[in-house]
């Protein structure tokens, strides 16, 4: 009988880990994270001028997308992004092509939902640099 309710008690916990591993995982992160996000200025929302945007392009290829008012409406640079974890996302690319060394690093994804985007990057010494999306 001890056995019936241990098994009892253990098997909806056991269901709940599995779920909530399975709700984590790298793979659903990737899929969420693919497209193109348009940066949101938190400190002016009324700008809605296309300043930045981010591409995760599956494949592990990354683009920003930036606006330079008379030079080109559609420049962008291109580099690299790795999961490291379902909450980690590593960006990389080349310097002498134009990547930003600032987004070089590993970013944390505080949220990431259907059509919101926010991560952060702990810069050394002490900063944290913080960039908001919403999914176009």
């Amino acid at each position: 009988m001890k056995i019936f309710q241990s098994i009892k008690w253990s098997l909806p916990l056991l269901l709940l880990l599995l779920i909530g591993w399975t709700a984590c995982s790298k793979s659903q992160t990737d899929h969420k994270l693919n497209g193109r996000w348009n940066r949101v200025f938190v400190q002016n929302l009324t700008d809605t001028m296309p300043y930045e945007d981010w591409e995760f392009l599956g494949s592990e290829e990354f683009r920003i997308y930036y606006l330079r008012p008379g030079i080109c409406d559609t420049c962008y640079i291109r580099g690299n992004y790795k999961l490291d974890t379902y909450r980690d996302v590593s960006l990389s690319g080349s310097m002498s092509e134009g990547f930003p060394g600032h987004y070089s690093g590993k970013w944390r994804i505080v949220k990431l939902k259907k059509d919101v985007l926010i991560m952060t990057k702990q810069e050394d010494p002490g900063g944290l640099t913080f960039r908001e999306f919403v999914k176009l």
